[in-house]
């Protein structure tokens, strides 16, 4: 981390955790300036001050079972963890750092973004890539790349069979899960 420090002690990353949840879970409902978003904002944002320290920004990462902030595991069990490995996962994402010096309504409008993409993919009735883009420029995310060969594409007298192998595995997926 070179000059900078971070206070990642096991009370401040649960606070973190706590309040970050707690916007997403309200954020959809009350607009920017609603005294009840504002005061869960506002908390957040000391949590974010207080975890990030001396550094610019606080990364939170899928780390595996569980998430890491600023490189520290978060215990697994914390109820928003699956959660927000849940939305990392969906929308294709390894991790999202966030300005120290975010806003209260740049804060917003990442939350309202992430869900909505979310709730794109989740609606989406075949495999769509939804591009998380346009968010406010005190976020920065980072997205999992995928890669495929290229000497495995399909020829012209198979590509009927593989059209029915993935039509019978998205329908597999959609009935029985991963």
């Amino acid at each position: 981390l070179g000059d900078y420090e971070s206070h990642a002690d096991p009370a401040t990353l649960n606070e973190f955790v706590n309040s970050l949840q707690r916007i997403f879970k309200i954020g959809i409902y009350y607009p920017t300036g609603h005294a009840i978003l504002d005061k869960a904002t506002r908390r957040f944002m000391r949590q974010l001050a207080a975890l990030a320290g001396n550094n610019p920004s606080v990364t939170i990462q899928d780390q595996g079972n569980t998430l890491a902030l600023e490189g520290v595991e978060v215990d697994p069990k914390l109820p928003f963890v699956q959660e927000f490995k849940t939305l990392l996962s969906t929308l294709g994402l390894i991790s999202i750092t966030i300005d120290r010096e975010i806003s209260m309504s740049e804060l917003h409008e990442f939350v309202r973004k992430m869900l909505s993409y979310k709730a794109q993919v989740v609606r989406a009735k075949k495999f769509t890539q939804v591009a998380v883009s346009e968010l406010p420029h005190s976020i920065t995310v980072t997205l999992k790349e995928f890669l495929a060969r290229q000497d495995a594409s399909i020829s012209e007298d198979r590509s009927g069979e593989a059209t029915e192998n993935l039509e019978s595995f998205i329908n597999s997926l959609s009935e029985y899960g991963l």
